[in-house]
């Protein structure tokens, strides 16, 4: 700063002395203000954070609950088979006279196609 410009800063504050202090004020109140936006920030933050941790747990039940109802759908058709096939070979084993060939045929069948099953998974 030249020194004409510096004398003149001194001369008008030698005038002014409540400009200093509005200057000073006025800063003072710009710190609070930028204080208190930067904590408003951080507590939406933590809050974002926080409701994106619900939202996902919230997500992660729900592909839960399908996954257990597909479960469930899959072991009602595979006991529904089984119990079909135990009427077939029941049916066979109350046959006049028993055919007990065609019932065990029909249990190693059943057996088989279980292996196969239980291979594949």
């Amino acid at each position: 700063m030249s020194d004409r410009r510096l004398a003149t800063s001194f001369r008008s504050r030698e005038r002014h002395p409540t400009a200093s202090v509005m200057v000073a004020s006025s800063l003072s109140l710009l710190n609070a203000v930028s204080a208190a936006i930067a904590i408003a920030s951080l507590l939406a933050y933590l809050f974002s954070i926080r409701a994106t941790a619900r939202n996902s747990a919230r997500d992660e039940a729900l592909a839960l609950a399908e996954t257990r109802a597909q479960t469930i759908i899959e072991l009602r058709r595979s006991v529904d088979d089984l119990v079909d096939a135990l009427v077939r070979v029941r049916g066979d084993l109350e046959e006049v006279p028993p055919d007990g060939e065609r019932a065990l045929v029909r249990i190693h069948r059943r057996v088989r196609d279980a292996e196969l099953c239980s291979r594949v998974d």
